[in-house]
């Protein structure tokens, strides 16, 4: 198949252009050469030096796989792409490699040119590949695979921007179809693209109220904002971890597991979640964390933008509060990370947050909210 990854330079979007290429696939990558902004305050990045550079060395990049328990490394060449309007028009996928931040500006840059089209997204936050279509004006037109994490683990080489080192396989990645008659046959294009335990689910609602690494960033990174601001290096999973975090992470996840309750909707806990996808088998999530010497050594983000932290109020948590009410269940400690995120940030993220409203959902009642999201 011929695919499109926009944000291809990016730390997953090149991993997973060489897992793509490896199985036969023609791949391309896009990416802006600017910021695409969202957020008020966020500091503009010019991307074209590193375009640049990754022609000037023949489009080519490493793909370290450990997958198997032994590292071997395969070099692969792409072409690369500036805008929506390079994309050929033969191409069968997208894969929105850009965080769930921004699908909402990319979905407005795709209106018109994803008819008959497969959209996919890996760590869906709540529907983001759905507020793709909707922006697109494509909820009638294309398809969509909405994928709750990604497959593998990747990071970039701290020494090599074109290298990227993938690991860990995962297991029972809930993935959600639209339409979801369509199911099936999406579910093989996706297993040909990248191999993953994927599990199904009924609904894009489903896949975004178990998408539960969005409960993690929210409140590990305001904790430690301070730490992000100030540039220091620490381990992420493990200098930033401590009790109080996981207190904040299980109360989040508790309230988010009392909203899908309320659509009859099954879902885990974070430390279930941890449990079911890496197979860590620590009765907390702080024991997860001494057990498993991998995570002790990824690295924090080095400034407040490039962390998770904010992507997850907007992307996750404005939109279950909005749930949340909707079905009258109590959320207080996500309306307070909201409220706290916002106030450190001097902006009111709820109104430049992924709302009801934004989705098109809103006024629907919790029965028709399931219904169109399936």
């Amino acid at each position: 198949m011929r695919i499109v990854i926009l944000g291809g330079l990016g730390n997953y979007g090149l991993a997973l252009a060489g897992l793509a290429t490896q199985r036969g696939h023609d791949v391309l990558l896009l990416q802006f050469p600017g910021t695409v902004r969202r957020i008020p305050g966020a500091p503009q990045k010019n991307y074209e030096p590193l375009i640049r550079e990754f022609e000037a060395k023949g489009g080519t990049y490493k793909i370290s796989n450990n997958l198997q328990g032994s590292e071997a490394t395969y070099t692969y060449q792409h072409r690369v792409l500036r805008s929506v309007q390079e994309i050929p028009d033969d191409v069968q996928v997208l894969v929105i490699a850009y965080p769930s931040l921004l699908h909402e500006n990319i979905g407005s840059m795709l209106k018109g040119r994803i008819n008959g089209k497969i959209i996919i997204t890996f760590t869906d936050r709540f529907l983001g590949g759905f507020s793709v279509l909707k922006n697109a004006d494509a909820l009638d037109t294309a398809h969509l695979v909405s994928v709750s994490a990604t497959p593998v683990t990747a990071f970039q080489d701290t020494h090599d921007a074109f290298r990227r080192i993938v690991f860990s396989d995962k297991h029972n990645i809930g993935t959600g179809y639209y339409p979801n008659s369509s199911a099936i046959e999406l579910e093989q294009i996706l297993r040909n693209i990248v191999p993953g335990d994927y599990k199904i689910f009924h609904s894009l609602l489903e896949v975004a109220l178990n998408c539960t690494p969005s409960n993690l960033h929210a409140p590990h990174d305001l904790l430690n904002v301070v730490r992000y601001e100030q540039a220091h290096e620490f381990t992420m999973f493990h200098e930033g971890f401590t009790q109080g975090v996981v207190h904040l992470i299980n109360a989040i996840s508790q309230e988010r597991c009392e909203i899908a309750k309320a659509f009859s909707i099954n879902a885990i806990s974070f430390l279930e979640y941890e449990r079911q996808t890496y197979g860590y088998e620590g009765d907390s999530i702080i024991e997860n964390r001494r057990i498993n010497s991998q995570l002790n050594q990824i690295p924090a983000p080095t400034s407040l933008y490039s962390c998770k932290g904010i992507e997850d109020v907007v992307c996750a948590l404005v939109p279950l509060s909005e749930l949340a009410e909707l079905v009258n269940v109590q959320t207080p400690i996500i309306n307070a990370t909201i409220d706290l995120w916002s106030c450190y940030l001097n902006q009111n993220l709820r109104e430049v947050g992924r709302t009801l409203k934004s989705l098109g959902l809103a006024g629907k009642s919790p029965e028709e909210i399931l219904r169109v999201t399936t």
